[in-house]
């Protein structure tokens, strides 16, 4: 409490102890008389009791701070990705750290303990003052360990508690935001001469933020290099000053930049001698070229100067209005055979030829053509079809046909040496031809197959007899063996030719009585005693046998008897014995084909 209200409550209360005792002392009450004078005062009554306590004193202020308790060990770094909630000290001075995944950990005691509190005053007085605590922290210089709480990143700054290893004492440093420094300064948005531009500048964290640079009428904010129609105006700036990222302002410390405005419209190229229409000096000035389809008469004219500044050979231009047309009189065209149309299949027309193009050597042909009316093409007249090269079943294998056109002056006449020629593809594409097939004959005849092709302009047919391979591949076979060598024949697919192979014996008898199988065969499985023959395979290729092609492969399935029988008799005494109507039966179980056997009987 303030010591100047204890001091008002204490005189207070000194007073109301006057007034009662004054009202004590006074005697009975007379007849209300003539006021006389007043009397002489009496004397002063005895000390009244003592009044109640008046209220405690205010505590005196805290003491100073106590020694400080042992340093607590460092909490476990949380983490990858989790970040602090909450950093507070609790009522015993110890660091607890909440993580932002719910784990809370304690570093132990970082602040002493307070000093003890002065005891309370008397009546009305102030107590004294609490003594000060003892200094807790008590090295001269600090021996530091360090935890990273928060790291330095994109969006927040880093903390860092640093503890001194010999005494507890803590601390907090922060890793705040730097921007600014040689090289940061990227321009966002290029200024122009009323308007201003944009610059970002960085910390090492990666944030950014985004300032404004002057407009370029601005010249105090730059440093220009002006430049010329070979090189751009290069403007470096610096920029300082506060910035906004997220909620708070953060400053800019005089980062530089430059960059380059391309100013080269403004100025001109430089020719070695200026352009007179007149009188065109050649040394310097020449025509731009232009290829054979253009004409200087319907086309504008270019003419290009070498810049004696930049030095681009066409870097000056100057363009001319085009000279136009002065066209001649109509005269009938003459056909040109590199035309690429036939003289049957042109059409005459008249032309009229431009005098100027004439005089221009870009300009080839320059002409306007004008139709004749009713005018046609004379139209071809041809022979038939012959052949210069016969097709193949070969997928190359094409054909050549050839005709000529009995009209004179045509391109293809017989006089020419030119014949029109006609590709017809190998007698395998089927799409084009009409196909006859013999099945009586063998594939080697000649009229096996017969080809017809026929001319879709004069239906001329012209046929194409040949003979084709045997066709063995996937073919039907039957067989027969004698003993344990197979014969196996072969029928072709496309005619009535059978091939006979006979093939090695499929297997043979060693000195123990086991079967020893040939190579080449290929058991797919073995008999039993109800079957008695294994199934094997064999594969029969082109290359082994004279008679089939090398691409022919046939993969024959085979039956070879072997003879299985069933397992020997056991004794009677390991068989299994069966009660029947009649008779006691003693049968077993063969072991290759899983069948009971009666080997014994009895009667009943």
């Amino acid at each position: 409490m303030n010591k100047n209200i204890i001091k008002l409550i204490a005189i207070l209360v000194m007073c109301f102890m006057i007034g009662s005792v004054l009202v004590a002392c006074k005697g009975e009450q007379g007849d209300t008389g003539a006021t006389g004078p007043q009397g002489i005062q009496g004397e002063k009554g005895e000390t009244g009791a003592q009044g109640p306590e008046g209220p405690a004193g205010a505590t005196g202020p805290q003491g100073p701070q106590g020694p400080q308790g042992p340093a607590g060990t460092n909490g476990t770094n949380g983490a990858d990705g989790v970040g602090i909630e909450s950093a507070v000290i609790n009522e015993n001075g110890e660091l607890v750290i909440t993580y932002t995944d719910g784990e809370v950990a304690n570093l132990g005691v970082v602040v002493g303990k307070d000093g003890v509190d002065g005891e309370d005053g008397k009546d009305g007085v102030d107590g004294e003052d609490g003594k000060d605590g003892e200094d807790a922290f008590v090295c001269v210089e600090h021996s530091w360990d360090s935890c990273v709480l928060e790291k330095h990143t994109v969006e927040q700054v880093g903390v860092t508690l640093f503890v001194c290893e010999d005494c507890g004492y803590a601390k907090f440093e922060y890793d705040n935001h730097y921007f600014g420094g040689e090289g940061k300064a990227v321009v966002v948005t290029e200024p122009t001469l009323d308007t201003a531009g944009e610059v970002e500048v960085s910390c090492s964290c990666g944030a950014t933020v985004v300032a404004p640079i002057a407009p370029l009428s601005n010249s105090r904010f730059y440093i220009v290099k002006p430049g010329d129609c070979a090189t751009n105006d290069v403007y470096n700036f610096v920029v300082s000053g506060e910035a906004t990222l997220g909620e708070d302002a953060v400053v800019i410390d005089a980062a530089t930049g430059s960059f380059e405005i391309d100013n080269r419209a403004t100025y001109a190229h430089v020719p070695a001698v200026a352009f007179d229409e007149n009188n065109i000096d050649t040394t310097v000035w020449s025509k731009a070229l232009q290829s054979d389809a253009i004409c200087d008469c319907v086309e504008e004219i270019v003419w290009i100067a070498p810049c004696t500044v930049c030095e681009v050979e066409d870097a000056v231009q100057v363009t001319l209005d085009p000279i136009g047309h002065d066209w001649s009189e109509e005269k009938p065209a003459i056909y040109d055979p590199n035309s690429g149309v036939t003289y049957c299949e042109w059409v005459p027309f008249n032309v009229k030829e431009c005098k100027n193009c004439s005089l221009d050597p870009m300009c080839k042909e320059c002409v306007q053509k004008v139709a004749i009316e009713g005018a046609t093409a004379a139209g071809h007249k041809w022979t038939a079809w012959a052949v210069d090269t016969a097709p193949t079943l070969d997928v190359d294998g094409e054909g050549l046909l050839y005709r000529f056109c009995e009209n004179e002056g045509c391109n293809y006449h017989t006089s020419t040496g030119n014949p029109y020629t006609a590709g017809i593809p190998a007698l395998s594409n089927g799409r084009v031809y009409l196909i006859d097939f013999n099945e009586e004959l063998l594939c080697t005849d000649a009229e096996k197959v017969v080809y017809t092709w026929v001319c879709p302009e004069t239906q001329q047919e012209i046929d194409f007899p040949v003979s084709i391979a045997h066709d063995y591949t996937e073919a039907e076979y039957t067989y027969e063996m004698a003993g344990t060598v197979p014969t196996v024949h072969i029928n072709c697919n496309n005619c009535p030719n059978v091939v006979d192979v006979t093939l090695p014996e499929v297997y043979t008898i060693d000195v123990n009585g086991d079967r020893i199988f040939t190579p080449g065969y290929n058991v797919v499985s073995y008999g039993h005693c109800f079957q008695k023959h294994d199934v094997v395979t064999f594969v029969i290729s082109g290359v082994d046998v004279a008679e089939l092609p090398d691409e022919a492969t046939i993969v024959v399935e085979l039956e070879v008897d072997y003879g299985y029988s069933h397992d020997s008799i056991p004794p009677i005494e390991e068989c299994t014995e069966v009660e029947g109507e009649n008779k006691f039966y003693y049968v077993y179980k063969c072991s290759k084909c899983g069948q009971w056997i009666v080997a014994y009987s009895k009667d009943k």
